[in-house]
């Protein structure tokens, strides 16, 4: 007879598969991996938003975020990018962080605690609306 700790591993490893994309949100033609920001302590105005798009299969342009956490999402496109939004390009995976292309939070309205998850809507020109969560975690 299996012994406890043999069976809980078990159980845990069943259930990996779902873990592993809970954070994951498909459309059509991309893939948005981990929403994710750092908590803060009471009274932080603003925040990097991090996450990744990956196996794009045609040009798009993320142009708006939102979530209630925050009053508003600045979407910062890549220098010298002259179209509004940030390029998403056919065949790129595109990582949004601390440089380059990204997305930060302003006047965040709550605390934000470690292990929370909050609606957060992209908005892509040619996709459309995607439905995730802004997870918050330590970096990944």
């Amino acid at each position: 007879m299996p012994s406890r700790l043999a069976a809980a591993c078990l159980a845990f490893a069943t259930l990996l598969p779902f873990a592993a994309g809970a954070h994951d949100y498909t459309t059509g033609k991309m893939k948005v991996l981990h929403p994710w920001t750092d908590p803060t302590p009471a009274g932080t105005a603003s925040a990097p938003l991090r996450l990744r798009i990956v196996e794009i299969q045609a040009d798009d342009r993320l142009l708006a975020a939102e979530t209630p956490v925050a009053a508003r999402i600045e979407v910062i496109p890549a220098v010298g990018d002259v179209e509004p939004g940030i390029a998403l390009v056919n065949g790129r995976d595109l990582k949004l962080g601390d440089e380059g292309p990204r997305l930060r939070l302003h006047g965040i309205n709550t605390q934000l605690f470690f292990g929370r998850e909050y609606p957060l809507n992209l908005h892509f020109a040619k996709a459309g609306m995607v439905e995730a969560g802004l997870i918050i975690s330590d970096p990944e």
